[in-house]
């Protein structure tokens, strides 16, 4: 598929998704959902935090399984996002954000040829700082894997392989970074 082929699909894509009228969407079993900062009734206050959908009951509550195993059950709606038909204004918008997109990742590529990629310190060399130093460290390497998850979430095909496996070498680093500590 040529470049402008792809384009051209993305943009049509683009144009279709905002065109779209009001709807809502809901999580199935099996997906994982983020619970709402602003949810001011959860079970467990696990605002903010992801989990898997592990059930939904036939009242439609969804039940969610953390990471650290709690499971806390939410009203659907919880979950419900909804998507407002576009504007011509808005699709205007869009588009000179995209050219905007565009000409930074041709400038991104022109840059990443001429600059060599810093290698991450091993915890060998690490391991003389002081526990400060560390610290500072593992608090930059997590805000990183913040960032890279939220980019993660709304990126789709190389890019989101390319985030994936930035996160794993920065969970590799933080590993090392609590082991030191």
């Amino acid at each position: 598929m040529k470049k402008s082929q792809l384009k051209e699909i993305i943009k049509s894509e683009i144009i279709e998704t905002l065109k779209e009228t009001k709807s809502f969407t809901s999580p199935g079993v099996g997906d994982m959902v983020t619970i709402p900062f602003d949810l001011t009734t959860d079970p467990i206050n696990k605002q903010g935090e992801t989990g898997k959908v592990k059930f939904i009951d036939e009242n439609g509550t969804v039940y969610v399984m953390f990471d650290d195993g709690l499971v806390g059950g939410y009203q659907p709606d919880t979950f419900e996002e909804e998507v407002n038909e576009a504007t011509e204004e808005e699709i205007e918008r869009q588009k000179e954000f995209n050219k905007e997109l565009e000409k930074t990742q041709e400038l991104s590529g022109e840059l990443s040829e001429d600059v060599d990629d810093e290698e991450e310190p091993k915890s060998s060399e690490i391991k003389d700082d002081s526990i400060t130093k560390i610290s500072k460290k593992l608090g930059e390497t997590k805000k990183e894997m913040q960032d890279l998850v939220k980019a993660y979430k709304d990126s789709e095909g190389d890019e989101k392989e390319k985030l994936k496996s930035r996160l794993k070498d920065l969970t590799k680093i933080k590993k090392e970074l609590e082991a030191l500590l």
